[in-house]
């Protein structure tokens, strides 16, 4: 900086020995903008995991547990492509399930557990409770499921009632 500058903003110049006065001024070294640098792209990298990225599933498999009741195995494929995509699609086109107070039907401890694949490497497991408080599991957090849900799951994997009477 020179002095016509520092003039100009109102700074005085130095001692008669010519030296000019500035204020100091905190700058990170390089060191420590690397740092900074690499600490921003590993939190980036965090985030952007942890958002939860939706899949194209071709294929869908289909189990069933049910803690309170004993209920014959479940284990059903569905390679329909189609009707996968259709029901994956409507889980995640439901609302967020609320955290708050809520009022939740008997349940029957039955879950349906949904492995939605899109290759060898890529699945998403979704869990889907037809009973109680009607909340569905998914990586990117709870959903609230409504009848006409629970109603298409039933046609898609080809179970009704989606709760068997005992």
């Amino acid at each position: 900086m020179g002095i016509s500058y520092l003039r100009q903003c109102g700074h005085q110049a130095g001692s008669s020995m010519g030296h000019i006065q500035i204020h100091k001024h905190t700058f990170l070294s390089f060191v420590e903008r690397v740092s900074l640098f690499f600490f921003c792209l590993a939190l980036i990298s965090t985030i952007s995991s942890c958002s939860g990225t939706q899949i194209s599933p071709v294929a869908l498999y289909v189990t069933r547990s049910s803690p309170l009741r004993p209920l014959p195995p479940l284990h059903i494929t569905i390679t329909d492509k189609q009707a996968v995509q259709q029901l994956y699609q409507a889980i995640y086109l439901l609302p967020n399930a609320n955290s708050g107070k809520r009022t939740c039907l008997e349940d029957s401890g039955i879950i349906y557990h949904l492995t939605f694949i899109q290759n060898k490497n890529t699945k998403e497991e979704i869990n889907v409770d037809p009973s109680g408080c009607l909340i569905l599991t998914t990586t990117q957090g709870p959903r609230q499921e409504n009848p006409a849900f629970l109603d298409l799951v039933m046609k898609i994997i080809h179970v009704s009632p989606l709760i068997p009477p005992y």
